[in-house]
């Protein structure tokens, strides 16, 4: 019998070598958690730091795109590039347990309705009071389609179309379950499996105006896109938010002079 082949779609900015080793020990947890005469995975890590060399050596294909980073259109990339019947879109900051990808396999054939799901964080899940082992949860909001991995089909990805490339960050799970649930798609977390989230500090090197970019600019669109909000009212709360920026862009820089200012007056 012919292992599953499940294409591991890793998302990456290994721009410190604090970062490089997260997302190694992320790969080797992963690479360790299934026997691969019945699992098999492919590894393509999609990399957003132009100056770093790439994973190909040890773990398998990095492409570098290039450009702005877009959660979404850097997924889509990974989509592309990669033709097993699962998928599996991942950040760079999980460490994945024994057994996490046959767990969600055996939940999908128990229950053939769910083609989509996530494992559970023992982390995340077990803060907001939902426990492990229990039945498969549908649904299609927050501790139910978290967006640090998801596994799926690959037919849910041609039903659904390629991810929306406007998604750059923030609200990038809330989308995807809008398109799955618009589609009729089951999504369910599966708690009989675990990977678990470390938490990111990917936004904590990005300027002001780029946190803004990935974070709040995406509600104003999320909002416009399902929410209906008028087009109007979509460029109005957008313009609303710059004096905002702007004050904070203001305070970093006036901060930035007066340590500036001491560190000179201490020397």
């Amino acid at each position: 019998m012919k292992p599953t082949q499940v294409d591991i779609i890793i998302l990456s900015k290994t721009d410190s070598a604090q970062k490089q080793k997260m997302t190694e020990e992320c790969i080797e947890s992963l690479l360790a958690s299934e026997h691969p005469t019945e699992i098999r995975f492919h590894v393509v890590i999609i990399e957003s730091c132009a100056t770093f060399g790439g994973y190909e050596a040890r773990f398998g294909r990095t492409i570098e795109p290039g450009g702005k980073f877009g959660f979404n259109k850097f997924l889509n990339i990974g989509i592309r590039e990669t033709h097993s019947e699962f998928v599996c879109l991942c950040n760079n900051d999980l460490i994945f347990h024994p057994g996490w990808a046959s767990s969600l396999l055996a939940a999908m054939r128990a229950h053939p309705e769910i083609e989509s799901c996530c494992p559970y964080c023992s982390i995340y899940h077990a803060a907001n009071g939902m426990k492990a082992g229990g039945p498969p949860v549908a649904g299609y909001y927050d501790e139910v389609l978290i967006g640090w991995c998801i596994f799926v089909k690959r037919t849910v990805l041609d039903r659904i179309g390629p991810l929306d490339e406007k998604i750059t960050f923030w609200y990038a799970e809330r989308d995807f379950g809008k398109l799955l649930e618009a589609a009729g798609i089951v999504h369910a977390l599966v708690s009989t499996s675990r990977v678990d989230h470390l938490g990111s500090q990917s936004l904590q090197k990005c300027s002001q105006l780029e946190q803004f970019r990935l974070t709040n600019y995406q509600q104003l669109y999320f909002d416009y896109k399902w929410r209906h909000k008028s087009r109007l009212c979509y460029f109005w709360r957008w313009l609303c938010y710059w004096p905002t920026l702007l004050v904070k862009l203001a305070q970093n820089a006036k901060g930035s002079w007066v340590n500036r200012r001491r560190k000179d007056a201490r020397v």
